[in-house]
């Protein structure tokens, strides 16, 4: 078999499906391309992609995430696509190319998958993520000594929610902040979907219509109808899902940072000045890199945090695997699909509310023995169950592709 790689993005797992590919007795032809910056339509990559895929004589087409500008390449070539996703939501404004016959679309999230199939979409199928373990091995090599105590790796987000609010009405103003503070109570369900309808939706839309007119009177600026902004569910909804895993990461830091060694590995420019005064105990590192660096900072820490993206509904976040993976302690949100595979407080610990992390943290920080058992367990479930081999083999036989 003949898989044509295609790079539009630098993305975490490529390397490693490549290299199980390989493993696996694929051949691979990789070719990485320039960012678009239309994902639906640019003609020239487009016609690149249709070149070089026309010409590598490959049986299909495979991307990390879904891009459109790919699934129309392969449309035109008759060619079969599959795109495997780490992330979640798809960060995609629309599910235009979507429901095309050559795609195979792969997603971690079931729940986002569902709401997928319940838009008629049937080439949306559910794949959980994997863990390249070897790959893992060669960069840990043999015993790994602690250095850090509680470690988090990742975004600490920030949002457009207080850009966006910033032009509604109070009474909007007022509604998504109470959305907000019962969202924050509640773990392992994303419960904002269930209370924004489209009535708050047209209101907010109405405002921003209603000011953009205004200030555009004011100044003299002719502006018509098609260049105001207007907000669609799906954004206002991760809007509000960045604002709250924001105020979620930071408040976990700041409140463990009190009495422990906090580590945070993230990209300084997106800290503001308040961000920093609340992780003023924390100890702020440069941006990990994710296959060399990554690994390490997970074996030598005492305790991974894992603090979902409060958007990703149901599904084992990327991360939460690599640090298993890597032989590291993970200390995660409440996932239900994370239950549903690892045995909580045996294979990995889950937490489910603040003051519950805050716990668990000083628990395990005290009982070495408990903290390491339940990591090996955790490490050699993922090892001997989420190996790329596995995903990429069934997603081969869902796209009718024969090893």
């Amino acid at each position: 078999m003949k898989i044509f790689v295609c790079n539009l993005f630098k993305t975490y797992t490529v390397a490693s499906t490549v290299r199980a590919m390989k493993r696996m007795g694929i051949s691979v032809v990789e070719k990485t391309y320039y960012t678009p910056e239309d994902l639906y339509h640019d003609e020239a990559l487009q016609a690149m992609v249709e070149k070089d895929v026309a010409a590598a004589g490959v049986d299909a087409v495979f991307t990390v995430n879904y891009w459109p500008v790919v699934a129309r390449a392969c449309k035109s070539l008759g060619m079969k696509y599959l795109a495997w996703s780490y992330d979640s939501p798809q960060n995609l404004p629309t599910t235009e190319t979507m429901e095309y016959e050559t795609n195979y679309i792969f997603l971690f999230d079931r729940e986002e998958v569902r709401r997928y199939r319940e838009k008629g979409l049937t080439n949306v199928y559910h794949l959980l993520l994997a863990v390249d373990s070897e790959h893992l091995q060669e960069i840990l090599g043999g015993q790994v000594e602690y250095q850090y105590d509680v470690s988090f790796v990742g975004s600490m987000y920030q949002s457009d929610l207080p850009a966006l609010m910033s032009q509604m009405s109070a009474y909007e103003r007022g509604y998504l902040q109470a959305v907000m503070a019962a969202q924050e109570k509640i773990y392992g369900y994303y419960m904002v979907d269930d209370l924004l309808t489209e009535s708050h939706l047209d209101a907010i839309n109405e405002e921003y219509r209603v000011r953009t007119l205004e200030a555009a009177k004011s100044t003299g600026m002719e502006i018509s109808e098609n260049q105001i902004l207007k907000i669609s569910m799906e954004q206002l909804s991760y809007a509000i899902a960045t604002q709250v895993t924001h105020i979620d990461r930071l408040s976990l830091l700041h409140m463990l940072s009190k009495n422990r060694k906090v580590s945070v590995w993230t990209d300084e420019k997106q800290l503001t000045n308040s961000d920093r005064e609340l992780l003023a105990n924390a100890k702020i590192m440069r941006w990990a890199d994710y296959d060399t660096e990554m690994p390490q900072i997970f074996a030598k820490s005492k305790i991974n945090l894992n603090p979902s993206l409060r958007i990703i509904r149901s599904g084992i976040p990327l991360r939460a695997l690599d640090i298993m993976g890597a032989g590291g302690f993970l200390l995660s949100s409440f996932q239900a699909e994370l239950m549903e595979h690892f045995q909580n407080g045996k294979e990995c610990v889950m937490y489910n509310g603040l003051e519950d992390a805050i716990s668990k943290v000083q628990y395990y920080i005290l009982h070495k023995d408990e903290r390491e058992a339940i990591a090996k367990a955790g490490c050699e479930k993922v090892r001997r169950e989420f190996r790329y081999e596995d995903r990429i083999g069934e997603m081969m036989r869902i796209a009718g592709l024969e090893m």
